[in-house]
């Protein structure tokens, strides 16, 4: 199969002129003209119609055409293909986390990992706990970003930090004057009683973030109105933004995210409400490089 002749050929059916096609490969046109006349005589049939002006496929040029594209596609995939292998080694690292904390957690970590390890593709993977860690199981994930310590007999558990839960309120609401001192930080605190009259905003009870205020509200003999539930945090914090109700957030989430104007936070005065950021890995599995420089470089920027 001579590769040169199906780009001559190609070439022609593409300009529709033997001058312009000569040019654009770089031969004369009376060589290109005699190749297509070697190939034509070759296969019994005209490729082009060379008595109208510009050239035209045949019927047996447009299958010849279409056959010879296919060929050079084909050959093109297998160069880079080989062009691939033949280099340096590329390497992957997946990283799977909640998308409330891709925004926080990734853009820290993802240049210095981009720089460090120039032949290695990176996967960022949002998903509920229960999907992440089925995407770990098979493989598909190396590291999972979670909340909470996971079956040492299937995984191994690096604690990063506490995360404090803080309530988020519209600035409407007036919660600030009736706030209490800070006890965390510089949020101030609020009885649980004094949000009784406000609707919430609340996730579901198979959520951390759900059953935490539920499990509040029930020690309290709190009776909450429930007027919305999601499944995201960003959603939550937006309609609390939009004056709709008070919502539970990640306090790492608060502080490292944009200010969403409208919006005051508060802790629960003599109440600390926190959950562990950890980094979860399969037994058994080896780290990569790149999977321990990531480790590192989480721990020093998130840990505490």
């Amino acid at each position: 199969m001579n590769l040169k002749l199906l780009k001559y050929i190609v070439t022609v059916a593409e300009e529709r002129n033997l001058t312009r096609a000569a040019a654009r490969l770089r031969i004369s046109q009376p060589s290109l003209t005699q190749n297509i006349n070697n190939l034509e005589a070759q296969l019994g049939a005209q490729l082009f119609d060379r008595s109208v002006s510009p050239l035209e496929l045949t019927y047996a040029g447009n299958i010849y055409v279409s056959w010879a594209k296919s060929v050079l596609l084909g050959e093109m995939e297998t160069y880079q293909k080989i062009k691939k292998i033949s280099g340096p080694k590329r390497t992957r690292l997946s990283v799977g986390l909640a998308s409330h904390r891709s925004l926080i957690m990734i853009p820290p970590i993802a240049r210095p990992m981009f720089e460090k390890f120039p032949n290695c593709d990176f996967s960022y993977i949002n998903g509920t706990m229960e999907e992440l860690l089925s995407k770990l199981n098979v493989h598909t994930l190396d590291l999972v970003i979670g909340s909470g310590l996971h079956s040492s007999v299937h995984y191994s558990n690096i604690h990063i930090t506490e995360e404090q839960l803080v309530l988020a309120a519209p600035v409407s609401y007036g919660l600030s004057k009736v706030a209490c001192a800070p006890e965390y930080r510089d949020y101030p605190a609020i009885q649980l009683a004094q949000i009784n009259t406000y609707p919430l905003i609340a996730y579901p009870e198979d959520f951390f973030l759900g059953r935490s205020i539920r499990d509040l509200c029930e020690q309290e003999n709190f009776v909450a109105h429930y007027r919305i539930e999601c499944t995201n945090v960003e959603l939550g914090h937006t309609l609390v933004g939009q004056g709709l109700g008070i919502c539970l957030l990640p306090e790492l989430y608060v502080r490292l995210s944009p200010p969403l104007e409208g919006v005051e936070y508060f802790t629960l005065k003599g109440r600390s409400i926190s959950r562990s950021v950890t980094l979860t890995y399969t037994n058994g599995r080896a780290l990569s490089n790149e999977a321990k420089y990531f480790i590192d470089l989480f721990r020093k920027e998130f840990g505490s």
